[in-house]
């Protein structure tokens, strides 16, 4: 998303006094406010096509090496659901544990950063198979 001169992202006509008090105050990384902002826009998008009134719940699948914080996520949808579908939605996080696959004997194995050895080889070369996503997995609406 642009920023404009002043550093701000633009303003959203439902939400634009939080977000700029967000992004003024500091108080929540850019990326997760970003990443809320878009989540919401896709899914009042989808209730709009089933002429939905509003969303009961909201499901996310969020990877552990995603990059994502996601308690700042859970701040920044809390800010941005306001005056939207959403606003009343329960909004559940699924975490996905990261994969990781060897590189020389086709080990699968948890990992928790990018560096950590095949358990099985002590090899340090490996692929992540899981744990990168971010992924709207369900929507439950309401009113038709």
């Amino acid at each position: 998303m642009a920023k404009g001169q002043d550093g701000k992202l633009p303003k959203n006509e439902k939400n634009d006094s939080v977000i700029n008090d967000l992004q003024t105050k500091g108080s929540l990384k850019m990326h997760e406010l970003s990443i809320a902002q878009s989540i919401v826009e896709i899914v009042e998008e989808e209730a709009k096509k089933q002429n939905a009134t509003s969303v009961n719940k909201l499901i996310l699948e969020i990877g552990t090496m995603s990059g994502i914080v996601v308690e700042a996520l859970e701040f920044a949808m809390e800010e941005v659901i306001k005056n939207t579908c959403l606003s009343n939605a329960k909004i559940d996080i699924e975490e996905i544990k990261a994969i990781a696959v060897c590189e020389m004997c086709q080990t699968e194995f948890e990992t928790f950063d990018l560096y950590s050895p095949c358990p099985k080889c002590n090899h340090l070369y490996s692929n992540i198979i899981k744990g990168k996503e971010l992924r709207i997995k369900s929507i439950v609406i309401f009113g038709k």
